[in-house]
């Protein structure tokens, strides 16, 4: 992958685009693509018309299902579900490829509509529908598209073929409508109930000023809020449009449908009682109407024809009921859009929900896995935020932007109905589970450990998605704290010693990273490989997918010429065995980088016999010209590695360690071997052996485990060592070096520091 803007002489890199993708046809096609992935343990995306904004329809190092071209649409007189004897009515089969357009423009020749979106080049079956699938003004009047749904036909993780309604498994039925698409199969199939395609009357109103005149917020656009709930009561849907159009002009949009009329006369009524409400604001508007014979009329069918150099990202919140209907809610929602910031080429535009989406609640509510907040929203706000040059760095930049300005802008419009739209979400969301699903989620993950136990099918900020990360977010949290010095002091030394480390790399080198866990430290020694202009490529090593896939996505690919970037996913081992076993890689000079005291995690046995091995294996081939870079921590003071071990995060990471647990043991989330309510963290240092042992131990009790290890009692004086952190004075940072067939070339630290890093070569013969 190279970005447009970048020289033409930038080195390529596979970025986030999966590695291969299977363009499947049929039905077959998909169960054999989900069989071979299932087979070699890849990790899964599905990928449609990839409209999308966060990512989920890619993926670093994946292997990916296209699913565009299974196009299939057939329409039902009276559709009667698998195993039911229920007859309901007209409804449309899509096929996973078919786009919103196609389905148009076949109803518009037959006589009907579906609930769909504005733009109709996005898919009828995918992540849309999957997803809610909201449509500006038809939800109003028909429910969320997920409302609709009647059927969906699935492959499966195990690449069975399975169909699922109220009926016949109606768990997955429930956790399609609104779960999120490429979490819990691949929907090849989906059944939806159509609507007649009645006439409709469409009136427009534009109020135009400059955005310091506070007249254009307290009387323009609380105006046409208020229009806008008038006409909500009197069942009329609309959608209201803010648009900058230069650094002082705003455009306000207010575009009106009234349903199931082609009276003209009905328009004129209804221009003329928004005519008196907008005289009195001083403020220039214009106003038309127009009926016409179908709503299909008003869907577009055709492609978008988007600009050059065209980037957007977006982001949505839902608005309560309670407040749009509040006697000064319409003023209330214009002065918060008075001071969010957005810029020419922004878009900020509303959903109309209200209506039937809160209809019967209680059956909406249990029919879908939607966060119960929708049933008592009026409308979404959704905020679209233009990229106009999308280089990595101006994306990187609209992205943080994005995720830690305006998306708590929008949240702090009403704190306490704090829910967003999965679908044009923030990219970068850090609560997902709450603010897509709420109280559903947890029904959720049980769906998907009973549906996918192997987490084949792979979401960004998905169902399940956060289950090998949350552990290290936590983890995250707490080496950042104030009082984690080993962090704190590796990235002293790198600033400081950066340049003469890389100095220390031959040309040409293939750079492994030994568990990718923080950028923010290699990324100091990669700016130094480039500034020194050397032949490099950095490989980022995990056993995480999410893990490579967030750090790589972090890093400003455009800044850097000759060094390039990958990804390795596996243990250790697989590393070594790649770099020992690939022709490619064997001749050249190998770095192996040890950050973040990752030898401090084994006994000192098992350290010199880890090194010993990475040694073997990366460093014989080109013995003068291969090194391995490797951090190490000296302190022996328990005050202050204590503070340090017991700094904020670290209970909960340990805690996270009990239900990861617990999700081996029972994959279905259907029994539990730990009760995280029976544990605490425990901290101490060991004189003896000279190092820092992090434990659990039981609260106030003996705790007998839950099955299958039922007869295992954990006594109140025990403890279940989880981690330890080996110290290293010097004399044991020789031992150790010697024992590992290794010799210590450089030394890099600053004063202070009980941190330090070795460059280690293998001695000589």
């Amino acid at each position: 992958m190279c970005h447009a803007h970048s020289p033409r002489d930038a080195p390529c890199h596979q970025g986030r685009i999966p590695l291969y993708s299977a363009a499947v046809e049929s039905v077959d096609h998909v169960q054999a693509a989900v069989r071979f992935a299932r087979r070699h343990r890849l990790r899964l995306v599905v990928r449609n018309t990839g409209h999308d904004t966060a990512g989920r329809s890619s993926g670093s190092d994946s292997f990916q299902i296209h699913s565009h071209r299974m196009k299939h649409i057939e329409y039902h007189d009276n559709f009667r579900a698998a195993d039911s004897d229920i007859d309901q009515g007209p409804a449309v089969s899509v096929g996973a490829g078919v786009i919103l357009g196609e389905v148009y423009a076949r109803g518009a020749r037959d006589g009907w509509v579906v609930v769909g979106g504005e733009c109709p080049t996005v898919g009828a079956a995918g992540g849309f529908l999957q997803g809610g699938g909201v449509s500006s003004f038809l939800s109003f009047v028909d429910g969320l598209a997920v409302d609709n749904v009647l059927e969906f036909e699935v492959v499966t993780a195990k690449g069975e073929v399975v169909l699922a309604n109220n009926h016949r498994n109606p768990d997955l039925f429930w956790a399609l409508r609104g779960g999120g698409g490429s979490t819990f199969g691949l929907v090849t199939r989906a059944t939806m109930r159509v609507q007649r395609n009645v006439p409709v009357c469409v009136s427009e109103i534009v109020v135009s000023g400059n955005r310091t005149n506070p007249l254009l917020w307290t009387r323009g656009v609380a105006g046409l809020f208020s229009i806008l709930r008038s006409f909500n009561k009197q069942g009329i849907p609309g959608q209201f449009i803010l648009q900058p159009l230069s650094e002082h002009q705003v455009n306000a949009n207010l575009t009106l449908y009234s349903i199931n009329t082609n009276d003209t006369k009905q328009g004129t009524e209804n221009i003329q009682s928004i005519e008196k409400v907008l005289e009195s604001t001083n403020l220039p508007f214009s106003l038309s109407s127009r009926c016409l014979p179908k709503v299909s009329d008003v869907l577009r069918t055709g492609p978008d024809i988007l600009p050059t150099n065209y980037g957007i990202l977006t982001g949505s919140v839902l608005v309560s009921e309670d407040l749009f209907n509040s006697e000064h809610g319409p003023l209330y929602l214009a002065n918060q859009l008075k001071q969010f910031p957005m810029k020419p080429g922004d878009l900020l535009f509303t959903s109309n929900l209200g209506g039937n989406v809160t209809v019967d609640t209680k059956k909406n509510h249990m029919g879908t896995a939607m966060h119960p907040a929708w049933r008592e929203a009026a409308h979404l706000i959704n905020f679209v935020c233009s990229v106009s040059t999308p280089t990595a760095h101006e994306k990187a930049r609209a992205l943080k932007e994005l995720h830690s300005i305006q998306m708590p802008k929008l949240y702090d419009m009403e704190p306490s109905f704090k829910v967003s739209y999965r679908n044009l979400g923030d990219p970068l969301e850090s609560d997902a589970p709450q603010v897509y699903w709420g109280p559903n989620y947890k029904r959720l993950l049980e769906i998907k450990r009973k549906w996918d136990r192997e987490s084949l099918f792979f979401s960004q900020l998905g169902v399940g998605s956060e289950g090998c990360t949350e552990g290290i977010r936590h983890w995250n949290q707490h080496s950042h704290a104030a009082d984690f010095y080993p962090r704190l002091e590796e990235l002293r030394i790198l600033k400081a010693e950066a340049s003469r480390m890389a100095g220390s790399i031959a040309e040409n080198s293939v750079i492994v990273d030994m568990g990718s866990a923080s950028m923010d430290k290699v990324l100091l020694l990669l700016d130094a490989l480039e500034e020194q202009k050397k032949y490099v490529t950095y490989y980022a090593l995990d056993l995480s997918y999410s893990e490579l896939a967030s750090n790589l996505q972090a890093i400003p690919l455009d800044r850097f010429h000759y060094v390039r970037f990958a990804a390795l996913h596996g243990t250790f081992d697989d590393g070594l065995h790649w770099l020992k076993n690939t022709p490619a890689v064997q001749r050249l000079p190998h770095c192996i980088l040890l950050f973040g005291l990752t030898i401090g995690n084994y006994s000192r046995e098992n350290a010199a016999g880890f090194l010993r091995n990475i040694a073997q294996s990366a460093l014989s081939s080109l013995p003068a010209q291969s090194s391995i870079v490797v951090s190490l921590d000296s302190c022996k003071l328990p005050t202050k590695i204590l503070r340090a071990y017991t700094a904020d995060g670290v209970v909960p990471f340990a805690l996270a360690s009990l239900g990861y647990a617990n999700s081996l043991f029972h994959p279905e989330g259907n029994g539990k071997v730990f009760n995280e309510e029976d544990w605490y963290f425990h901290s101490e240092w060991n004189y003896a052996l000279g190092r820092h042992e992090a434990s659990l131990i039981t609260r106030s009790k003996d705790v007998q485990l839950g099955t299958p290890l039922q007869n295992v009692i954990v006594r109140r004086d025990e403890k279940v060592r989880f981690g330890c952190s080996y110290k290293y004075d010097g004399e044991e940072q020789r031992q150790l070096f010697c024992s590992a067939g290794l010799r210590n070339t450089a030394v890099w630290t600053t004063p202070d520091c009980d941190v330090a890093f070795y460059e280690l070569k293998l001695l000589p013969n």
